[in-house]
């Protein structure tokens, strides 16, 4: 009796070396031990043609086909439902000798399988060499920010060219291995999915190696007591589903991890779906009887400033959370607690992945260390230094920058931040000065009105025009995981402006 080969198709999706986003990869596990890169094509959707019946009955392998993935920012969610995976002969042209691995594979979720690998099914295939794979895809949704999109592809067949070998009664394991962040693109209100892939294989063996296995990510149960920023414990008696958050920190911080909410302060305003939700007064002016109104089952607020409205929003029978992003461990402490509240603790952890992946990669486009002072004025025109303990000192902080303010005492409306005189700034003598200006035009900056303030306009820094507004809502109105996006803009200004 003639002893057939076997084929195995995985995929599989892991992060690569080297690069400040993860790797989406689909493995296709071949017996062959190198793993060239691979061109794909996406063609139009005809029907492949069965391999010409052998003379002989062949020996054969088998195949198996993985699935692994890391997904870009803000992803929580890659569905990708196929109809087939298919493979062709090394010999066979254009739509011949294609054969069958797997029919109807499950529908897999490529952030699901981050860091280790599902089996999407195997057959036996004939012993022999065969040239590429395709995969026939039926349909891709990407979940963006809490919602469902469905993902435009250009042509229906993944093919992926590169050769592997099937040897009779052993096991060629494949691995398509996508490049996540170049493969789902996002333009706008639209997502299009445009596989970027290469094929790696292994020799065929008698014992491949077992899916990998990641670490196991928790599922919450419920209730659950919790210990929110206010150093509470605050009981979750079911899973929320109708969470009013009323700060745009607590509003980035839920929807970063993927969840979603039926009301809002009307500061927040990232991301843009939260735009129309009903808005329930200001962070600071809450309105207590439309958030009752909406019925909700977990309020969220920041610890900081919001905590003296806890006694009133506790009364409306809801539990209240409190999250802060005073620093990047509390953005991803924060993101954490959101996420096992919400159950959504992958998502949470993958976020504060992506973040630290920035963070780490703008560090590098600092060179030497830089004095500095970060400034903003309130509505009688006192001026402010950032202390380390403030936001943005916090963010100079990280990218390693002096802080000519950090031994000041605190003063003033905004924490963080002490009283700095003209006469403290000519004894300061800063490298470098950021401005703060959260008022909007047509109030003037605060960088081009330092030339005209006694003694700050007799600083070098002015002098020379290194003076470098950056964003008030990065920086002050909306602390929390767009952190990276601040420590990027930072670097950016130091790597151009520091002398």
């Amino acid at each position: 009796m003639v002893t057939m080969p076997t084929v195995k198709m995985t995929a599989q999706l892991s992060k690569g070396a080297g690069n400040r986003s993860s790797m989406v990869k689909r493995t296709l596990f071949s017996s062959l031990a190198l793993g060239a890169v691979l061109l794909f094509v996406l063609t139009a959707c005809s029907s492949p043609t069965a391999a010409p019946a052998p003379t002989s009955a062949p020996s054969t392998g088998t195949v198996e086909i993985r699935v692994t993935d890391a997904p870009p920012q803000g992803v929580t969610k890659v569905m990708i439902a196929a109809t087939s995976i298919e493979a062709q002969r090394s010999n066979a042209q254009g739509e011949s000798g294609w054969v069958t691995i797997v029919e109807n594979p499950p529908v897999f979720d490529l952030v699901a399988v981050t860091g280790l690998e599902q089996v999407l099914g195997s057959d036996k295939l004939s012993e022999g060499s065969y040239g590429q794979v395709r995969l026939q895809i039926k349909s891709v949704t990407v979940t963006l920010q809490g919602k469902d999109m469905q993902a435009s592809v250009p042509g229906d067949k993944l093919r992926v060219v590169g050769g592997f070998q099937v040897d009779a009664g052993k096991t060629t394991v494949l691995t398509l291995d996508f490049d996540a962040d170049k493969s789902v693109v996002i333009a706008g209100p639209n997502v299009q999915f445009k596989p970027v892939v290469k094929l790696l294989t292994q020799q065929p063996t008698d014992k491949p190696e077992p899916p990998k296995k990641s670490a196991s990510v928790p599922t919450s149960t419920y209730p659950m007591i919790v210990t929110d920023f206010l150093g509470r414990s605050v009981q979750i008696p079911q899973k929320p589903t109708r969470i009013v958050s009323v700060h745009p920190t607590s509003t980035e911080m839920l929807y970063r991890v993927g969840g979603t909410a039926v009301g809002r302060d009307t500061s927040s305003r990232y991301p843009q779906d939260v735009n129309s939700l009903p808005a329930v007064g200001s962070a600071y002016a809450l309105n207590t009887e439309a958030i009752a109104a909406l019925k909700p089952d977990l309020i969220i607020i920041e610890a900081i400033t919001q905590a003296r409205l806890l006694s009133s929003l506790e009364k409306l029978g809801a539990p209240v959370l409190a999250v802060r992003a005073a620093s990047l461990d509390d953005v991803t402490k924060g993101l954490a607690l959101v996420g096992k509240v919400v159950d959504s603790n992958k998502a949470a952890a993958d976020a504060a992945s992506g973040i630290q992946s920035r963070i780490d990669a703008a560090k590098k486009l600092v060179t030497k260390q830089s004095s500095l002072i970060i400034l903003i004025s309130d509505a009688d025109r006192n001026i402010y230094a950032a202390k380390t303990e403030s936001y943005p000192g916090t963010l100079a902080a990280l990218l390693g920058q002096k802080n000519l303010a950090a031994s000041l005492p605190e003063s003033g409306p905004y924490p963080g931040f002490a009283l700095f005189t003209g006469e403290q700034a000519l004894a300061s003598k800063p490298d470098l000065i950021l401005t703060i200006s959260p008022a909007p035009a047509p109030a003037p900056k605060l960088s081009a009105m330092l030339p005209q303030v006694p003694g700050f306009n007799q600083l070098d820094a002015v002098k020379n025009q290194r003076v470098k507004e950056i964003d008030p809502v990065l920086f002050l109105q909306a602390q929390g995981p767009r952190i990276e996006e601040a420590v990027e803009q930072m670097a950016q200004i130091l790597k151009e402006s520091a002398p």
